[in-house]
């Protein structure tokens, strides 16, 4: 990464990891969903810096690389993990939650067609999301990244999000 550039969203895809024996994997569904470009798009066209980083290339390229050593070092506070394909939920959820279990401060939030449809389900199983964008993105991510990196963190009022407040998720309207 360049060191006088800062990334303020990171947009995360992480594809489905088949074990084929102790060290080696499949990657399947390595298709990033086109919304994660035109959300990253908006972002910029409203002077927030995103990246779109595939964690199965960054991995098949370097074995060794860690997300949760790139983003400290990065010092990224918000991402955002496509979670489009059912195929990906398990390695998504699990990589989200070693993320939030390694750097707390950091929120993540979900949106794709499977978050979008299990948004509540998710919401109440898994604490270390803080929220999903159901459907379309390109206005609530302005919005909720814009707040997030203010550390405005009352979303209300954002369409088409769930989120969590305190110990309450909380619905907003479309």
């Amino acid at each position: 990464m360049n060191e006088n550039s800062k990334t303020d969203c990171l947009f995360l895809h992480i594809p489905d990891f088949i074990p084929i024996n102790n060290n080696q994997y499949e990657l399947w569904v390595n298709l990033i969903a086109l919304g994660v470009f035109s959300m990253s798009n908006e972002l910029a066209k409203n002077g927030i810096t995103p990246k779109i980083l595939h964690y199965g290339l960054e991995k098949a390229q370097n074995p060794k690389f860690n997300i949760r050593k790139y983003i400290k070092e990065n010092n990224i506070k918000i991402i955002g993990i496509s979670l489009h394909w059912y195929h990906q939920t398990y390695d998504t959820l699990m990589i989200a939650k070693k993320i939030k279990e390694a750097i707390p401060n950091t929120f993540i939030f979900l949106g794709g067609y499977t978050s979008s449809a299990f948004a509540e389900e998710i919401m109440q199983k898994y604490e270390f999301i803080d929220a999903i964008i159901k459907g379309e993105g390109e206005k609530p991510v302005v919005d909720l990244v814009k707040r997030v990196k203010n550390k405005n963190f009352d979303l209300g009022g954002i369409p088409n999000l769930l989120w969590r407040k305190d110990f309450e998720i909380i619905k907003n309207e479309n």
